[in-house]
């Protein structure tokens, strides 16, 4: 465990070194150029859904780091499973947060037999539920499904 630690910590060094080079080049170039990105399918999960989803004790592997500072995609996958149908490789972002949510874009959740409902990331009360499975167990959200309200970081 101690040497996945180590792993994950040297990868984190140089993605954020990668990041600091890259930006400071970019502000070199143009100061005025604003990158913009788009995620519209993605998964934030609980520490307690991570280790029903992965297994006890299971940690995230960062795989690429996002433009938000500390945030990454993981090489971690789960499907999701709504009423009417499903995506069996939706990627994980994190780090951990304190409760599971899952961002799709409304065609999604229309294709998934969810009613989309535009939300805040993180604000998840009142938005319908999913199920999560993963190579270790499954997870039934009773809320956290939305659309991203339109946004900047």
């Amino acid at each position: 465990m101690e040497r996945r630690d180590d792993e994950n910590r040297e990868m984190m060094i140089q993605a954020i070194s990668s990041l600091v080079y890259e930006q400071w080049e970019r502000l070199n170039r143009d100061p005025y150029l604003v990158p913009v990105g788009i995620s519209a399918r993605h998964v934030h999960l609980s520490r307690e859904h991570v280790a029903q989803l992965f297994g006890q004790g299971y940690t995230l592997t960062p795989m690429k780091y996002l433009s938000q500072a500390g945030q990454f995609a993981c090489l971690e996958q789960v499907a999701v499973q709504g009423p009417k149908g499903s995506y069996e490789k939706v990627r994980i972002l994190g780090p951990e947060r304190g409760k599971s949510q899952v961002e799709m874009s409304a065609g999604d959740c229309r294709f998934l037999g969810i009613e989309p409902v535009v939300r805040t990331s993180g604000e998840i009360d009142n938005t319908p539920g999913i199920r999560l499975k993963g190579p270790c167990g499954e997870v039934a959200l009773t809320e956290g499904v939305m659309v991203a309200d339109r946004h900047i970081h």
